[in-house]
């Protein structure tokens, strides 16, 4: 950062002195000199503000108030942030507000960092929840659920989305043997919940003790993510299911959280069940352009498309390690020009398609499509069609019958669905 922004433009903070003499010294022996503070980085560091960003390499419990106040309006604040639920951070991205009173952003994706000292969780010793030695008055139930559903992943999306829904609690699990064991700590009190998870087995023992039932907070369909709805209802088929919650009072509207089929048949007899409902206005859900929806209905012109949202960007990093991981829909062979404007990669590469299998290697011969790498991207899903892109002259062919032969190839019989946020 330093050597592209030259020293003037960057302060770094550090709460060690000793870590930061040491850090002075080594950036100075390779000719970087940034103003090296020795201070509590939570603060921040005031004879510097504004700064356009302010990047954290800990772990945050909170983020400072005093870094918004030093960040210019319209600057980024990108951190390690996460609960004391577990170790794990998400990395967060702020952009402060106009009125530098505030910031809003996005998580992005999954880190552990060390945490901050003075954030960092002092909680009792495991004995001070069992004083007399598990299960001591635990209440015993038991459960279908396996460690495969994320309960003893440390980094899965399971661990970060429970520390925001389950206040107060500190997590712990350790594997031995293919066996798991998971633990969860009340941080206001001594409740606690431990379960078994044993290798091979279709269910498992949950104990339970204290004010608090924390298996059952890891479980339950909390209020206050509900949105004014009831608790989620969940219709079952053979081959899917749907969850859903019932909004409204007079006019009531089903707001579909999740429907996931593994067969048409399946889809199409979970949405009949759903449009059938009694004394149901209107059914909302998220879906792809390719659903079906519009012809089960007698009246097509009844589907209303409220938001048009795209959910999933892909940027190739090994364009022939990529083009052979898919399968394709018939045969091709032709040599692709790609650009990248944003950092420079792209090249040159012969992709030959048979029987669905496809070989990809940088080659200096002409190039057939001259396209850009972000074109590759969107084609590689199988969602958009080279002529699309073609006809917007962001795709150049030496004719139209490899245009085609790139829309047959691309195409996917199964559209491709993002099926869970993140």
């Amino acid at each position: 950062m330093t050597h592209r922004l030259g020293g003037r433009g960057v302060t770094t903070v550090e709460v060690d002195p000793a870590v930061a003499r040491r850090a002075g010294r080594a950036l100075a022996a390779c000719g970087l000199r940034p103003e090296v503070v020795a201070a509590d980085g939570l603060a921040g560091h005031p004879p510097g503000a504004r700064y356009d960003r302010v990047v954290a390499t800990c772990g945050m419990r909170a983020v400072p108030a005093a870094w918004i106040r030093q960040t210019a309006p319209g600057g980024l604040i990108v951190a390690p942030w996460g609960t004391h639920y577990a170790n794990r951070d998400t990395v967060v991205r702020l952009t402060v507000a106009p009125d530098g009173a505030s910031a809003c952003g996005h998580f992005t994706r999954a880190v552990e960092f060390m945490k901050a000292r003075a954030q960092r969780l002092a909680r009792p010793a495991h004995s001070a929840y069992l004083p007399d030695g598990f299960p001591g008055d635990a209440v015993a139930t038991t459960t279908r659920l396996t460690a495969a559903d994320g309960f003893a992943d440390r980094f899965g999306d399971f661990a970060f989305a429970a520390g925001l829904r389950i206040p107060d609690c500190a997590w712990a699990a350790d594997e031995r043997d293919g066996d798991h064991s998971v633990w969860w700590y009340g941080l206001r009190d001594r409740s606690w919940a431990a379960v078994l998870f044993r290798a091979g087995s279709p269910s498992a023992t949950v104990h339970q003790s204290g004010p608090r039932r924390l298996w059952d907070e890891v479980l339950t369909d909390r209020d206050e993510f509900r949105d004014g709805g009831t608790a989620l209802f969940c219709l079952l088929h053979a081959d899917g299911f749907a969850m859903y919650r019932v909004h409204g009072d007079e006019k009531k509207t089903v707001k579909i959280a999740k429907l996931t089929a593994v067969t048409p048949e399946a889809h199409i007899a979970l949405w009949r069940v759903l449009l059938g409902m009694d004394l149901i206005e209107k059914v909302m859900t998220w879906t792809h352009p390719s659903d079906v929806l519009p012809y089960l209905l007698t009246d097509p012109r009844l589907v209303r498309t409220t938001l048009v949202e795209d959910a999933l960007w892909l940027r190739i990093l090994d364009v022939p390690a990529a083009m052979e991981a898919r399968t394709y829909s018939s045969d091709l062979s032709v040599v692709l020009d790609i650009t990248d404007r944003l950092l420079g990669g792209g090249g040159r590469y012969a992709l030959d398609v048979c029987n669905g299998k496809a070989r990809c290697v940088r080659t200096d011969a002409a190039a057939d499509v001259h396209t850009e790498l972000s074109v590759l991207g969107s084609l590689y899903m199988g969602v958009h069609r080279a002529s699309a892109f073609a006809t917007a002259n962001r795709l150049r062919c030496s004719d139209d019958e490899t245009v085609a032969q790139l829309d047959a190839a691309f195409a996917t019989d199964i559209p491709a669905e993002l099926g869970f946020g993140f």
